[in-house]
């Protein structure tokens, strides 16, 4: 799609999979849009893509609930400190119970 400019959707799950920019809040009048470029929050927030995408399933999205007590916040420090969901899960104190019985990436990965 050259020369596409990014999806207009209010679903951010678009970022998750790939869309290089979401443009949100748009309506007939273009009194309000918001433009959300993945790159960019990627390089503010420090981390890479494959990172965003876990940062994504730790929060939840349309295909996956979010782990328990962990919010964006959270999610963010998590990702740094560890790098990856899978060492998230096997690295913190999150309760095995809740993880052990769900393949998180998987189920993301399957939905797509």
């Amino acid at each position: 799609f050259k020369g596409l400019y990014g999806t207009i959707s209010e679903d951010t799950d678009v970022l998750a999979f790939g869309g290089k920019r979401l443009l949100r809040s748009f309506n007939t009048d273009c009194e309000m849009i918001l433009e959300i470029d993945r790159e960019m929050a990627q390089l503010e927030l420090g981390i890479s893509f494959q990172q965003f995408i876990d940062l994504c399933i730790l929060c939840g999205t349309d295909f996956n609930s979010r782990i328990p007590k962990i919010g964006p916040v959270n999610a963010l420090k998590m990702i740094k400190k560890y790098g990856s969901i899978e060492k998230i899960i096997y690295s913190s104190n999150i309760d095995p119970s809740i993880t052990s019985s769900f393949n998180y990436k998987h189920w993301f990965y399957v939905s797509v």
